[in-house]
């Protein structure tokens, strides 16, 4: 490292931009290091790099370090700590930009982390007539080519940086807290486990794709209250494409996005609850005595799923710093809006396309390999080989998405010695979430 540079380091990390569209902030100082880097100043020396430093690369093999890094705050670090990798920088900035991207992302999933930040801009409440829905699932998001059309668009660096942005303060959290949510107790004893192995790249991929396709459907159908009605009668279409949404993808990857819909809404529940059973302008809200946790029918937390990623991050990770009363005021502000607090397609995400007579079709399918990913992983074939009628809201399918079974590669599913059950069982159908929370009350005891 060049140590007369290294003092850079402390003028910020942070490539992060926090808008609730997960778009970039204009202005933002580490977005203009990229987006307008400007050339050092000539001071009249020039050092002699050592060969075993980082000076001592050759410029192709800084250039290839560049692009293989995996996030924005490494790119960051290292061009603003060493003089010579910032030169490599400025002249691929474009490619640079557009691999660190891909890395961060994951290939598999950077179609739809690019659909996100089309339709956060194309996508806009609106009247019925004027919905873009449609056309955008049409002409974009269903036409061929789209994971070409996405890397195509990464040599914009505008484009890049905020997804590089939106997937390091929203989405890489949450990814981050559902792996350590999800794994850190076993699925059936729900004995702690804390030291769990760290993520594959084909664990991250199902992960990544499933949260990026969970905020699009946020977009794209989150609907308001329409009075006169339960449903918003005047644009029935945001029901209908919804459905189309779910029929174009396969039915493990819907079974991802349930995942992490059970997954954010677990966690969001505490906050709720909390608001509604202690806010006395809200007390009509209050869940019924026999709504419990794993109650996934609250219709007041379908509208606040709906919001998004970014409104979930930012309830949901920062109230564990700063206490769940902090946040309550802004639940409780947010229902308090002119509209019902209830979206019908926010509570969509569950496969209707998987009928009996389809899931007879995906019957036949064998394990091909965590790398196959256009291939559903071992735990989503496990669940259903025995041929059982298939009820996405069933408990079954529940308790095993509360444990994410469509998410984890095969050695970790050996690992927990869960293929072994019957998944049909009732040791595999027990509550997962009480069971976990049981163990941990008779560590804290003994």
């Amino acid at each position: 490292m060049d140590s007369t540079v290294q003092p850079k380091l402390k003028y910020g990390l942070k490539l992060v931009g926090r808008t609730t569209s997960g778009l970039p902030i204009p202005g933002n100082q580490d977005q203009q290091h990229f987006l307008h880097p400007q050339p050092e100043k000539d001071v009249g020396w020039r050092e002699i790099p050592a060969p075993n430093t980082l000076q001592g690369l050759t410029p192709e093999l800084k250039s290839m370090i560049l692009h293989f890094l995996s996030d924005s705050k490494s790119l960051l670090s290292l061009t603003l700590a060493c003089r010579s990798f910032h030169h490599i920088y400025l002249s691929h900035r474009n490619s640079v930009l557009s691999a660190v991207a891909i890395n961060s992302i994951h290939s598999n999933a950077i179609s739809d982390a690019w659909a996100v930040h089309e339709a956060s801009r194309i996508v806009k409440p609106g009247l019925p007539d004027e919905d873009p829905v449609p056309e955008f699932l049409g002409t974009f998001y269903f036409a061929e080519g789209l994971q070409v059309r996405a890397v195509a668009a990464l040599t914009d660096p505008e484009t890049s940086i905020s997804l590089l942005q939106f997937h390091r303060w929203c989405v890489g959290p949450l990814l981050d807290d559902l792996t350590a949510t999800l794994l850190s107790a076993h699925p059936i004893s729900g004995l702690s486990d804390p030291k769990f192995s760290p993520l594959s790249l084909s664990e991250m991929r199902r992960i990544s794709r499933a949260l990026y396709r969970f905020q699009l459907y946020c977009i794209l159908f989150k609907d308001q209250w329409v009075p006169g009605g339960l449903l918003p009668v005047e644009r029935p279409s945001k029901l209908e494409w919804s459905e189309v949404f779910l029929d174009y993808l396969s039915p493990w990857e819907v079974e991802e996005m349930c995942c992490v819909h059970d997954y954010l809404y677990k966690q969001l529940w505490p906050m709720w609850e909390k608001m509604a059973y202690n806010d006395a302008e809200l007390g009509e809200y209050a869940p019924a005595p026999y709504c419990v946790r794993t109650d996934l029918n609250n219709e007041h937390m379908a509208y606040l799923l709906s919001r998004g990623l970014p409104f979930l991050q930012t309830i949901i990770l920062h109230a564990r710093i700063n206490g769940y009363d902090s946040y309550s005021q802004l639940i409780r502000d947010d229902l308090s809006i002119d509209w019902h607090p209830f979206t019908y397609a926010a509570g969509y995400y569950y496969p209707h396309h998987a009928s009996n007579g389809i899931a007879e079709e995906y019957s036949t399918l064998t394990f091909q390999g965590d790398n196959n990913a256009e291939a559903p992983n071992i735990g989503w074939l496990w669940a259903h080989n025995y041929k059982m009628e298939y009820d996405p809201n069933s408990h079954l399918y529940s308790h095993l998405r509360a444990w994410g079974y469509a998410l984890w590669d095969k050695v970790r599913l050996e690992r927990w010695g869960i293929l072994w059950e019957d998944p049909r069982s009732d040791i595999v159908r027990r509550n997962w979430e009480v069971l976990r929370q049981g163990n941990e009350l008779e560590q804290g005891g003994a």
